[in-house]
Parts: structure tokens; C-alpha cells; sequence
């Protein structure tokens, strides 16, 4: 008897062993696969890259590496959402010194322009105009990395700031969806001061709507040689409609709400506006109902959004324009892109690239767990100048 007990003891020892094993295997062998897999996801994929069979750029884009493939992205990159926070709020960017210009135009709108000191009365540097995102300024982290890698790049550099964001005082009414004529003025005031350098135009999200806008308007009579559009919205109305992440819209509309709240008393011959009501709004489309609307003298929000969208002019750009948007941006359905697309495939001045992953305005690149300072889409931005630069482009009209 002791014998048996002994020998079933063992035999109980010795299967706890064989499953304890089995499902150390298990794990081990699932965790293989999931690092398996998601190293293969974040070795990207080729980007989708649309212009006219029949495009005159086509032989430009052809020459830019950088830009046909997005990969090295971050395991934790693969999600849009986190790549939009880091990029945007976590990711630091050096300062520079620069000269304010504040400028006013049509008796009640006013902006301001930063000229970053650095290189600037250097007459062999060419000079990127920059137009950030919605309530976006010179002292934003994600223009202060690109404004960095702007210098690096021997690039003379204009960033516009939205009015009452940054250090812009508040002098004139709030546009959340911003104003194409800003960009009008803009061009014209860098134009002005520096006839004969070669100016660049890259806009960031909303900041790139209004540079699409402009350039659709000025149907090519402008000294921008070719321009760069990040993330771009293209049409107010369904982009609204299609943006239900609702941390980034309270985010976004709590910026616009500070700017009323610091401003306030500008605002108080408005008898329309419910400023008790205004403190819950949390979604862009109710600030502009409660209060944009009110300051526009718009008597239907939709008429807003029209003329704050590019798709109605995008059809007339005739000036080289690059577009990159991410099929996993949280903020600017892919939908969108695609509609856009459809509008200008026949016009030879538009390029149109589509990523698979690279959230809003993020495309962060690094090791498997870390990322590197240079996004890739900085790399694109002067991979792409620097060909055209170099082109029989950079000399036409």
C-alpha cells in the first residue's frame, strides 16, 4: 500500500509537470505568433500613391523612395489613435527665435506671422510658408519639430498662427475652420519681403484645407512653386458628420472655448450668444451653432462650412500639390480622401498618397517599442522638395 501511495503521488507530480509545460508552450507559442505577426504589421506597407495616367509628375514621384513605402512603425503605432496623442501632445519639439508680425486685413480680421530668425536674411535659402492646424501656432510641438527639420534642411521658414492661439493676441472674430484669405495674406506679406526667393507652401490638417482652398482660388497666379497638404479635410460638412471620436472633439473645441473665455469681453454685444450654454458644449458642430454662427452672421451653418471647404475649388488648383493622408487618421475619415480623389483624378496637378497606418499628422517611425524624433512624413516632405527643386518643374510658371 505505501508503494502504490508512492507511485500515485508521482504520477500526480508528474502529470502537474506536463500540464504546468503544456500551457507555459501554449503561451510561449502565443506569444511568438503575436510578436510574429505584429512585427510583420509594423513592417508597413507600400503607399498608394494616385495621379492622372497622363500626370506631368508622375516621373517626380517615381524618384521619391522615401515616400512609396510607410514602415519601422512602433508596435503601439499601429493603433491611429495613439500615433494622433503622441504626435501631437507627447512628442517635444526645440525652440527658435522669431519676429511677430501681426497683421490685419477687411477691418475685422487679424493674424499673425512667426519668421524664425534662423537664416533668414540668407538670400540662397528658399522659404516654407507653414500653416498649421486648427487653433495652431509657431509654438505648437509638432511645428517646432518641423520647423527644426526645416533649418536642418537649409530652408528659411514663416509660420502663420491662428488668431488668439499662442502668443496672437485676439483682435478679430474666432473662424474655427480658419479663412482661406488668411493664406492670401499670408503669401502676400512673405512675397513682398522676400520677391526673389523661392517660396514652398506645406499645410497641417485644417491649415492645409485652407492652404487647398486658396490655392483652388488663385487657380495658379500665386508665387507658391508647389505645395504640400498633411492630413487634409477637404469638405466641413462631412467631415463633421464622419468625426465621432469624442475625446479629440471635446479637445479641439475646448481650444476655441479658452480663446472665448480669455476674450470675452469682445464678445458681449452679442446678444445671441448663451455663454452659460457655451460652457457644456463638448463637439465642434454645437460651438459653431452657438456661437460661430452668431459671429458670422451666417444665417445657416451649412453656408459656413461650404465656403470654409476646399472641395468646391480643388478641381481649379493649378499648382503642384501633394497630398498624404492615413486610412487610420481618427479625425479625417478616409472617406473623405477618397471622395477628393474622385474630384481631381483628372487634373495632371495633384498628387494624391494614402497610407494604411500613420493616425493624424503621426506616421512615427522607430524600433519595435521606441520612435524616432523624425517622423516619416518629414522625411517625405524633403525627400519631395529637394526633387523638385531639382526638376525642369521648378523653373515653369
Amino acid at each position: 500500500l505505501h508503494k502504490m501511495e508512492k507511485l500515485k503521488e508521482s504520477l500526480e507530480q508528474t502529470s502537474n509537470l506536463i500540464g504546468t509545460y503544456k500551457y507555459t508552450t501554449l503561451a510561449t507559442a502565443a506569444l511568438s505568433t503575436t510578436t510574429a505577426v505584429l512585427s510583420y504589421i509594423r513592417k508597413g506597407n507600400r503607399s498608394t500613391i494616385h495621379y492622372p495616367a497622363d500626370g506631368k509628375y508622375m516621373e517626380l514621384l517615381k524618384g521619391c523612395d522615401e515616400l512609396q513605402w510607410y514602415g519601422n512603425i512602433p508596435v503601439w503605432g499601429l493603433s491611429g489613435h495613439f500615433q494622433t496623442v503622441y504626435a501631437s501632445q507627447i512628442r517635444k519639439g526645440p525652440s527658435f527665435l522669431s519676429e511677430r508680425i501681426d497683421i490685419t486685413f477687411d477691418e475685422n480680421l487679424s493674424f499673425a506671422l512667426h519668421y524664425v530668425l534662423e537664416g533668414l536674411e540668407d538670400d540662397t535659402k528658399p522659404i516654407l510658408l507653414v500653416v498649421p492646424g486648427v487653433a495652431g501656432h509657431y509654438d505648437n510641438d509638432y511645428i517646432k519639430n518641423f520647423v527644426n527639420y526645416c533649418i536642418e534642411e537649409n530652408y528659411r521658414v514663416v509660420v502663420f498662427n491662428w488668431p488668439g492661439c499662442g502668443d496672437s493676441p485676439l483682435t478679430s472674430r474666432i473662424l474655427t475652420l480658419g479663412d482661406s484669405r488668411y493664406v492670401d495674406h499670408m503669401v502676400d506679406h512673405v512675397h513682398s519681403r522676400f520677391p526673389d526667393a523661392d517660396l514652398f507652401g506645406v499645410g497641417f490638417s485644417l491649415g492645409s484645407n485652407m492652404l487647398v482652398k486658396y490655392l483652388g482660388l488663385v487657380e495658379g497666379v500665386t508665387p507658391l512653386k508647389t505645395c504640400i497638404a498633411l492630413a487634409c479635410g477637404f469638405d466641413a460638412t462631412a467631415g463633421l458628420e464622419s468625426f465621432n471620436t469624442k475625446y479629440l472633439q471635446k479637445g479641439i473645441t475646448a481650444k476655441w472655448k479658452g480663446i472665448v473665455n480669455e476674450n470675452i469681453e469682445m464678445f458681449h454685444n452679442y446678444q445671441q450668444i448663451e455663454f452659460t450654454k457655451l460652457e457644456t458644449i463638448e463637439n465642434i458642430r454645437d460651438f459653431d451653432e452657438h456661437f460661430t454662427q452668431h459671429i458670422m452672421d451666417e444665417d445657416f451653418l451649412e453656408e459656413y462650412y461650404i465656403n470654409a471647404s476646399s472641395i468646391h475649388v480643388i478641381h481649379n488648383i493649378k499648382t503642384p500639390t501633394l497630398f498624404i493622408n492615413a486610412e487610420d487618421d481618427p479625425i479625417i475619415a478616409h472617406t473623405l480622401f477618397e471622395y477628393a480623389k474622385d474630384h481631381t483624378y483628372e487634373n495632371q496637378y495633384i498628387m494624391m498618397v494614402s497610407t494604411v497606418k500613420g493616425g493624424h499628422l503621426g506616421w512615427l517611425q522607430g524600433g519595435f517599442f521606441r520612435s524616432n524624433q523624425k517622423t516619416w512624413v518629414e522625411k517625405v516632405i524633403f525627400e519631395y522638395l529637394a526633387n523638385f527643386r531639382n526638376s525642369k518643374f521648378m523653373e515653369e510658371d
